[in-house]
């Protein structure tokens, strides 16, 4: 809309320009023809000077009146022309305004340094302040500290690159419980193409963020109930066998040693990060849990096994494997 109205303004401007030149021609030429009549005979009449002597003035008088006419209805026009874009305008602006009043998102305008210029209902309603009392202040006050500070980040980045941010988290500032929004930013601009502050879009998100905390605390329960279970199940084989302890113990830190130390290596960070050496360090101690299926005379033989034997022990990974796929 801005680049048609700046096309018509030059457009507009070219024609004021002939105009004013037309105006200007046809003044320098009534003015030479009365610095020449002064030098005519007196003889000739006042209807004479009118007329003119011969056909030639008479013609170029003519002329010089539908010139008039031509440039006087082109000025006319011209007005009309310009009435009609500005009545256009506004009610084009009209029609803006009334959808930025009427849409739930917020909408504001802010100047280089932050302070509001323009606010729609939404803004000011999840600010909580009338729009008459949010001129002129900072949009950076009605955020917490964080935000304050991301939210400066963003202008100087928009503003240094040119490209709007498409959103990002804030949270407000307020006294009763948080409240949380999605904010977008982008360069206004003048008429020339100057950055003269930021727009953007505000979209409440306290209730979305409320769902993200409460399944990151569901997802923490779920571990923790998860580190139980194994916990619980670790210690059947340790009832079984009393040696078996610091064995689980010994082997969940050795475990977590080899781990880190393939973590550590170029190519695995991607495969082997902190969640998953977490993993392997609670999961570790389950290897064990297959010897609930031993029979006790194998397991707890106190002298050593004979080869059959220790081809039942040996069954304890598969009988531990086939009951953790079961859960």
């Amino acid at each position: 809309m801005r680049a048609r109205q700046r096309r018509w303004m030059s457009k507009t401007a070219m024609a004021d320009s002939m105009v004013l030149t037309a105006i200007v021609l046809a003044i320098i030429y009534w003015a030479l023809e009365a610095l020449l009549n002064i030098f005519a005979p007196s003889e000739i009449s006042f209807y004479r000077n009118i007329l003119g002597p011969n056909v030639g003035d008479m013609s170029m008088r003519i002329i010089a009146l539908c010139l008039f006419l031509i440039f006087g209805s082109h000025v006319q026009f011209t007005i009309n022309q310009r009435n009609r874009a500005e009545q256009g305008l506004r009610e084009s602006e009209e029609k803006y305004r009334n959808i930025l009043e009427t849409i739930e998102e917020g909408y504001y305008e802010v100047d280089q340094q932050g302070r509001f210029v323009f606010v729609n209902d939404a803004t000011s309603r999840f600010l909580g302040v009338p729009k008459a009392d949010l001129l002129g202040r900072n949009i950076r006050e009605f955020l917490n500290g964080d935000s304050d500070q991301k939210l400066a980040a963003t202008f100087a980045s928009c503003l240094a690159s040119g490209r709007p941010v498409k959103a990002f988290d804030c949270e407000l500032r307020q006294q009763e419980a948080a409240r949380f929004i999605e904010a977008s930013v982008a360069l206004r601009r003048a008429n020339g193409g100057a950055a003269i502050g930021f727009r953007g879009m505000l979209r409440d998100r306290t209730e979305k963020k409320k769902l993200e905390l409460d399944l990151l605390e569901s997802y923490r329960k779920l571990q923790n109930a998860r580190a139980a279970t194994i916990l619980g199940l670790a210690k059947l084989a340790e009832y079984r066998d009393e040696g078996t302890g610091t064995h689980l113990e010994r082997i969940r830190e050795y475990a977590r040693l080899l781990a880190e130390e393939m973590a550590a290596r170029p190519g695995a960070g991607e495969a082997i990060d902190p969640d998953f050496v977490e993993e392997i360090y609670q999961s570790s101690i389950l290897h064990d849990i297959g010897k609930v299926g031993i029979p006790d005379a194998v397991l707890l033989k106190p002298s050593g096994l004979t080869a059959a034997e220790f081809e039942v022990i040996k069954c304890h990974t598969r009988f531990g494997g086939d009951a953790l796929a079961a859960i």
